[in-house]
């Protein structure tokens, strides 16, 4: 497997830990009432694939650093890198930068608080291939020079495409913590050899019992794709997603701290997820997925989370169908 974090991943993973450098030795996050929380989560994952026609396997890696301020303010900044080994020695390599902000508004005439949040995401994707080149093909003349006569073989080439993504987000909870309810919209764009616009519409209400132990929650994916080279059958897209979480009570099971379990129904493509604070910049489409995932808590300060994922996809170019394999690893460390 070849896998390989360029130059501009490596720049962006270095500024994050310059930043939770300087975030960990700045006076305030030092304070003694504790009201900056910080914290560090690096993550990796590897994504096998079957039956698949076009893809081998993947592997990401990256980084978020979360700081908190008492329960008003939240900035979280992240960089991942994801390497993806195609059919023919080709190679994918995606790297997205992460930014958001949230501000939480306390309400007197209601009974709970406002969540305003917004999402950015911007990355860049690598695609090398090689090609064969027979005897005598005249090479094209680019940034200023001139074509010339090649021999057989075979060559490299190397497509790059840049995508944006922009998530505002309105969240209602109530101050017992038993129920909220979150609309989103996301506005995605994704230019290469063509232009893709991807506007997104995320209702999502979730409700708890058994003293806020049991947590469900339903959200709805509404995606209308507007692309400019007519790859795709149909331009909307609609799933539902049901994501139930058991916390555990203290002593009852050693050091783990909650158990959570994911199905989701129907087509979603290249969608924003909030939670995950991922963006799904495959052109594949998701036709459904089941996930469990559990997270232990090893010291005061140390967590840990293991997350496995079964999906389902159609590609409607190549008509490739196949599944995906997903192993995920999150360590995090507070402070």
């Amino acid at each position: 497997m070849n896998i390989q974090v360029n130059k501009i991943s490596a720049t962006l993973l270095a500024i994050l830990f310059m930043i939770n450098f300087m975030l960990f030795n700045a006076d305030y996050c030092k304070a003694d009432d504790g009201s900056w929380q910080t914290n560090i989560a690096p993550h990796t994952y590897w994504q096998g694939y079957n039956n698949s026609d076009t893809h081998n396997n993947s592997i990401n890696i990256g980084a978020y650093l979360n700081s908190e301020y008492l329960d008003s303010d939240k900035l979280t900044i992240g960089i991942y890198n994801t390497n993806i080994s195609l059919i023919n020695n080709a190679q994918l390599s995606e790297n997205i930068f992460h930014l958001s902000g949230q501000h939480n508004i306390y309400l007197d005439d209601i009974p709970g608080k406002l969540t305003l949040r917004l999402d950015t995401y911007f990355g860049q994707s690598v695609l090398k291939y090689n090609i064969a080149t027979p005897p005598g093909t005249v090479g094209a003349g680019g940034m200023g020079k001139s074509g010339k006569a090649t021999g057989g073989g075979s060559a490299t080439i190397k497509e790059t495409a840049n995508m944006s993504s922009f998530q505002p987000q309105f969240t209602y909870s109530n101050l017992a913590k038993t129920f909220y309810a979150n609309i989103g919209y996301a506005y995605s764009k994704y230019t290469g050899n063509s232009t893709t616009e991807v506007k997104q519409f995320t209702p999502t209400i979730a409700f708890s019992w058994n003293d806020s132990y049991d947590w469900l929650q339903l959200r709805s994916y509404q995606i209308e794709v507007n692309d400019t080279a007519s790859t795709y059958s149909k331009n909307k897209f609609e799933s539902v997603e049901a994501k139930y979480t058991h916390w555990i009570k203290d002593n009852t099971l050693k050091n783990i701290e909650f158990m959570r379990f994911s199905i989701l129904m129907g087509e979603r493509i290249l969608a924003v997820d909030s939670d995950a604070r991922v963006i799904y910049s495959s052109a594949d489409m998701q036709k459904g997925s089941v996930e469990a995932s559990t997270q232990w808590k090893i010291s005061k300060t140390e967590k840990i989370l293991a997350l496995v994922n079964y999906s389902h996809y159609a590609n409607q170019i190549s008509l490739d169908d196949y599944n995906s394999a997903l192993l995920y690893i999150n360590y995090q460390n507070q402070w």
